[in-house]
């Protein structure tokens, strides 16, 4: 039994990739949402004070708690091959790099355009890396659609392509204009079943993050 600790779906990009990691891998979870910076999330106690983050992965079976949306997506894989990363090494390679960088990188546009799926065509003045940040993606989806011409970024629906709904949803949110292949793949990612699932019930939300109220 695997317990996942979220936090608000409207806002918590980390959450979404863990819930999609276990939707694609057909694992049955627990879901526990705890609302970021409330009462609740103080009181939280969980096993390690450095864990007091989202997401967070409980295997109860055998006691193992990973926090990080990425390194949950790795563990997982080791126990469900072949469900986030094709079997081809090669391929499987560019998708690990792609999600690589998407968890490591592009902190101003994080920053500038937060994930907030309640927000529609909604206009912010961009800096210069947000800027970098948007066409750096551009080019890079439109890489990999050119170099595979499968239905999702490296073949099947996977590890690359959860790593970037996130981006697909900011992309939405912002109204950011990107070249029609990126527009058309980040429409297939919002319109996926599990990410249609997610923004349903981000939309329900009523909470909003004290710094917002």
């Amino acid at each position: 039994m695997f317990k996942l600790y979220i936090s608000n779906k409207n806002y918590s990009s980390w959450s979404l990739r863990a819930y999609l990691t276990l939707k694609q891998c057909g694992i049955v979870f627990e879901e526990i949402l705890i609302p970021i910076f409330s009462d609740a999330w103080y009181d939280w106690q969980p096993p390690a004070p450095l864990m007091r983050q989202v997401p967070l992965l409980h295997d109860t079976e055998n006691d193992i708690w990973i926090s990080d949306s990425l390194a949950i997506a790795l563990n997982i894989e080791r126990s469900y091959p072949y469900r986030l990363l094709p079997s081809d090494h090669h391929i499987a390679n560019d998708a690990m790099m792609i999600a690589s960088e998407i968890h490591s990188n592009h902190t101003s546009l994080r920053a500038q355009m937060p994930m907030n799926m309640q927000i529609k065509k909604q206009k912010v003045e961009l800096n210069k890396d947000t800027k970098n940040s948007i066409k750096r993606l551009d080019m890079l989806i439109n890489f990999y659609c050119d170099k595979y011409q499968t239905e999702y970024l490296c073949g099947d629906y996977g590890l690359a392509d959860i790593f970037l709904a996130p981006i697909a949803s900011r992309f939405e949110s912002y109204d950011v204009k990107v070249s029609k292949k990126t527009h058309a793949y980040c429409q297939k990612l919002l319109k996926h079943d599990f990410m249609k699932n997610w923004i349903r019930d981000a939309l329900k939300e009523t909470y909003r993050y004290p710094h917002k109220q």
